[in-house]
């Protein structure tokens, strides 16, 4: 998971993958990060699913309830045109 989608974090504000928030430390670069869901490898979407999963199960049981967030920031996320999604389950 990256913060790697334009103005995410702010108008210009730079974003924490590729170290350019203030204040953060690169991780890696963004070229490449917005492919489309259907182009993912196995492990990416394997990765993908098991973050998901882990991220509902803590708030489902440390918190009164959660939402999430699936519309579209960069090419690949949320591929709101109801194809390609990365089942949870």
């Amino acid at each position: 998971m990256t913060d790697c989608a334009p103005h995410l974090n702010g108008f210009r504000a730079g974003n924490r993958y590729e170290g350019t928030f203030p204040g953060s430390w690169r991780i890696g670069s963004c070229a490449g990060r917005s492919e489309k869901v259907s182009k993912w490898s196995q492990k990416m979407e394997d990765d993908t699913r098991k973050y998901i999963k882990t991220q509902l199960d803590a708030y489902e049981t440390k918190t009164q309830g959660w939402i999430f967030w699936n519309f579209k920031t960069e090419g690949s996320a949320g591929e709101c045109r109801g194809v390609g999604f990365v089942s949870v389950t």
